[in-house]
């Protein structure tokens, strides 16, 4: 009798222990990041175009259904971005602020020592904020994608501190003069911005 109450006594301790880990993998968080800015597109000529950077800011929030996955929502300030007709920018330029709100999948795993390399899927809806008319709209769809990893410590396991890199990928139809000063109307073209930052994060 007292062999099976002990046993009963661990298993129960086993279960217990087991189910507060998971619970230290589950629940709503939401974070911020600061970090580095860099935008490519092909509105100009692809021999002659350079990119400026800027400043990334960032938050967002989530939940996280176990060691592995989480959903994401994020709002990303991409700051002010030029891009040049060439080097010195002297043949012309134009700037965007680029801001988008995403839902994105985080997958990943979570080890023992609090370590979770991760990656990022999902959508975007940006705004461009153009300083002039070089694509169609100055809102669109995007394919958001990134990897990174995350760091909690074992004395404050609810923190979560991320480096990540991750990027807002769009095919938008652009308007721009050709060489012969005509309107080369609707071209799709690849443009991109992304980010490498540091974050915080907090779970309830």
């Amino acid at each position: 009798m007292k062999k099976h109450l002990a046993f009963l006594f661990i298993t129960a301790a086993i279960s217990n222990t087991a189910h507060a880990v998971e619970d230290i993998h589950q629940g709503f968080f939401w974070g911020a990041g600061f970090g580095h800015t860099s935008y490519v597109d092909d509105t100009w000529d692809e021999s002659s175009y350079s990119d400026t950077q800027d400043s990334t800011r960032k938050i967002y929030a989530g939940y996280r259904f176990n060691r592995i996955v989480a959903v994401e929502l994020g709002y990303t300030d991409y700051g002010q971005v030029k891009s040049c007709h060439n080097s010195s920018c002297s043949l012309g330029s134009y700037t965007v602020e680029p801001e988008a709100f995403s839902i994105a999948a985080n997958v990943g795993y979570t080890f023992d020592n609090g370590l979770r390399p991760f990656a990022i899927v999902g959508l975007s809806s940006i705004d461009l904020n153009q300083s002039e008319r070089i694509f169609d709209s100055d809102s669109d769809v995007s394919f958001r994608f990134g990897i990174g990893g995350e760091f909690s410590p074992k004395e404050v396991p609810e923190l979560a501190f991320r480096l990540s890199w991750e990027m807002d990928l769009f095919d938008a139809e652009e308007d721009r003069y050709d060489d012969d000063d005509w309107w080369d109307d609707d071209d799709e073209l690849f443009s991109s911005v992304s980010s490498i930052y540091l974050g915080i994060s907090y779970q309830f």
